[in-house]
């Protein structure tokens, strides 16, 4: 959600737009994930949805596309849940929600 946030802020300051550079690469390294990152990694990804739609005040229509990406979010806890036979996976997406509705944004 991070480059979503960054798209967002970069557009509110730079109306005008930006240059396209179509060779220029960026590597971004993520350490291996075990199961709890897994975990953490879902409640952060789901709270953070909340806080850029809070904060950013961008809903689409009857605020599908917030509901689309809760929805992905949702089967992805709940296909961690099955494959590895453990609730905490869905349980992290539940606490992220929480977490996310409840948040205040400045």
């Amino acid at each position: 959600m991070e480059d979503v946030e960054f798209s967002i802020r970069f557009k509110k300051k730079y109306k005008a737009g930006a240059y396209l550079i179509p060779n220029a690469e960026l590597l971004h390294y993520h350490i291996e994930s075990n199961a709890e990152n897994k975990k953490k990694q879902i409640l952060m990804h789901v709270k953070e949805c909340f806080m850029i739609f809070k904060k950013n005040r961008r809903f689409s229509i009857l605020g599908l596309d917030l509901t689309l990406i809760l929805l992905y979010y949702l089967i992805y806890s709940i296909y961690f849940s099955f494959k590895y036979k453990n609730i905490n996976y869905l349980f992290s997406f539940l606490i992220g929600m929480t977490r996310g509705i409840n948040i205040k944004i400045k």
